[in-house]
């Protein structure tokens, strides 16, 4: 038998090693291994948040047991169900991780196990299922759960409808087309591999495909997280409906007038002829290169363009407001607290890691040595301290003794603040607070495994947190209350929450209200952009990095409805309820929207590199200076005003 190596400090050092000869999953590399399990039980802790650890748990398809084993570690007193369409694999896990085994039947109709189960984990099965397969495989699902259980299923969403572009996941290149546009039109598609007749493939969903399908139905959404699993495949968190989980009549997914997808030889012949919904009158005038072509004789029409060149350029085949995704508006009935996007679609966005973010992204501005270090010294006058240097000796000077025993960090995501504050010696006790499920996970699991036992972790809603009154010495704010929309009810209750003499310190983002940048920012911002050569301006992506503008409200809003939503609104708002001791620009406007996603690409080691970055930073001072622009960032540290007898 093979045998993983576990890593110095692994979260689980009992995990069970041993690994099946015949597990395709593992593929020499310990590491990619266990980081896809733990990947899967960062999704399922952050599912299972706010009820108690499952004591029965499904993990179907089971596969040889690569997230099975990170339950069996994680909770070792639960019954586990193995289930899967091979029966070695069954066989292993159920042996390896005291499991039961059951042998998965191709109709989920006929799959019976008895009795419900707390979490049931769905891992890349809905990737490989028609539609048909997928709606039995729900009803099977929610015949399964209580009405605290928990299903963790992971999809094909919009990442791999792009990938499909380059990589066409076993397919041929008329399938992966064809499953493209199939996608693109009616927000469900499955293409089975070559000379496979409609048993095993690859199918793409839609966010807004599962949002109408849930809708009315026995199963609601608790979140949904886009490439939550591995950066690749999204997760869908599911809970019973809370109106079906008496004893009533329970909606079925299945439909019968949704048919087995065509064998492989017919689907193969349409998707080498057709494509869905293909508009030849709109792609010509939408690309006029090809109108000239088609026009010329180069090629003979806009769909044997599109066909052999233009889906793999990523050229819509009709108008993108066609697509199922944008026909469809939010649906509130899917949603288990009955809110489409809002909290749920902020705490998604923050569920994802700084380091994921910037891979996808490229870097956040301020990850870049030379900004943090222009950052310290606007922050503390030393390019070697930063805002938290400063606020020890600020302290000191005010008679404070460290650590601190009191603290608490609003808006903490991953812990990153915490767990420095706490490894500098400034901070005894400290919880940190934020509404992203998976983040306040992670923060757990990194401040375990770091030693730090007085960091806690919770999930709220900065919009309605309470906090007890007098009970805090310092609240700390890091480029989060830009965040939030009741700002007057947030600072009443830190007001509150502060005993007297106590300190509210913010690291904030202050500037336009959702990112409505000035003119004279964008002109300036514009012209560091295009002094740059190609290299320094290439993002992860490949592409250049266009021309700034003004996003729209609607842009912002989609992407993350709590995004600077009030923060030019931010100090004049603080200053009804807390002396500010101390305000130090941090500058920003320019740097900010400049480097952000293109930070990355500039070598702190290159004289050349770093004269680019000197001439922004000093243009940037120039039109601070000269009342042209405003510093966006800034280091506040207040402490509360007297709390008003009847307030």
């Amino acid at each position: 038998m093979l045998a993983l190596t576990l890593p110095s400090g692994f979260a689980f050092p009992d995990l069970v090693a041993e690994v099946s000869p015949l597990d395709s999953m593992f593929k020499g590399s310990s590491d990619h291994y266990l980081s896809l399990g733990l990947s899967a039980l960062n999704v399922i802790e952050a599912a299972m948040i706010g009820t108690a650890a499952p004591r029965t748990i499904l993990d179907l398809p089971s596969g040889f047991g690569q997230v099975t084993r990170m339950l069996r570690a994680r909770y070792p007193e639960a019954a586990i169900t193995v289930c899967d369409f091979d029966q070695e694999g069954v066989d292993f896990s159920a042996a390896a991780f005291g499991a039961r085994g059951v042998h998965c039947t191709p109709d989920f109709r006929d799959l019976k196990l008895g009795g419900t189960f707390d979490l049931i984990w769905v891992g890349s099965l809905l990737t490989r299922l028609p539609e048909h397969q997928t709606r039995q495989f729900l009803d099977f699902a929610a015949r399964h759960m209580g009405p605290d259980s928990r299903l963790v299923i992971t999809s094909h969403g919009e990442f791999v409808a792009t990938q499909l572009r380059t990589t066409t996941y076993g397919l041929s290149e008329d399938g992966a087309r064809g499953l493209l546009s199939q996608y693109l039109v009616d927000g469900y598609a499955y293409r089975g591999y070559d000379g496979d007749d409609a048993s095993y493939g690859i199918s793409l969903g839609t966010r807004s495909w599962y949002e109408t399908l849930f809708a009315g139905s026995s199963l609601c959404l608790q979140s949904y997280h886009e490439r939550g699993w591995d950066r690749h495949q999204d997760v869908l968190v599911l809970r019973r409906a809370p109106e079906v989980t008496g004893n009533g009549p329970v909606p079925l997914f299945e439909r019968r007038d949704i048919l087995m997808p065509p064998s492989a030889g017919q689907q193969s012949a349409t998707d080498a002829a057709i494509v869905t919904g293909f508009d030849e009158a709109w792609y010509l005038n939408a690309f006029p290169d090809v109108a000239n072509a088609v026009r010329d004789g180069v090629c003979p029409s806009g769909l044997w363009h599109y066909m052999t060149y233009g889906w793999k350029e990523g050229r819509p085949p009709f108008d993108p407001q066609r697509t199922y995704a944008n026909r469809m508006a939010p649906v509130p009935a899917a949603w288990f607290n009955g809110i489409a996007g809002g909290a749920n679609r902020v705490n998604e966005t923050w569920s994802v890691s700084p380091e994921d973010q910037a891979e996808d992204l490229g870097w956040y501005w301020m990850a870049h040595p030379a900004v943090r270090a222009r950052s310290n010294i606007l922050a503390s006058g030393n390019a070697e301290d930063d805002a938290y240097a400063h606020l020890a000796e600020l302290l000191k000077a005010r008679g404070w003794r460290f650590p601190i025993a009191r603290a608490l960090s609003i808006g903490c995501g991953f812990g990153g603040l915490e767990r420095d504050l706490a490894a500098r010696g400034l901070v005894r006790d400290i919880d940190g607070y934020d509404i992203a499920a998976g983040a306040i996970v992670e923060a757990r699991r990194l401040a375990e495994q770091q030693g730090f036992e007085n960091l806690r972790y919770h999930v709220a809603d900065l919009e309605a947190i309470e906090l007890p009154p007098a009970s805090l010495d310092v609240v700390f704010a890091h480029s989060s209350v830009h965040h939030v929309e009741r700002l007057e009810a947030l600072y009443t209750v830190v007001q509150r929450a502060l005993r007297p003499g106590g300190i509210f310190h913010l690291h904030e983002f202050v500037g336009p209200t959702r990112f409505q940048w000035t003119d004279e920012q964008l002109r300036l911002a514009n012209a560091f952009l295009d002094s740059l050569p190609p290299r320094l301006r290439r993002q992860p992506n490949g592409q250049p990095k266009e021309n700034l503008r003004r996003p729209f409200i609607a842009e912002m809003i989609a992407a993350d409805p709590s995004e600077a939503i009030r923060s030019a609104d931010l100090v004049t708002a603080l200053e009804p309820y807390f002396d500010i001791i101390e305000y130090r620009p941090l500058g920003g406007s320019l740097a900010h929207i400049a480097l952000g996603g293109i930070a990355q690409n500039f070598d702190f080691l290159s004289p050349q590199d770093n004269a680019f970055l000197q001439q922004l930073f000093e243009m940037e001072d120039r039109a601070m200076a000269n009342g042209i622009i405003t510093s966006d960032f800034a280091v506040i540290t207040a402490t509360p005003k007297p709390v008003p007898a009847k307030q």
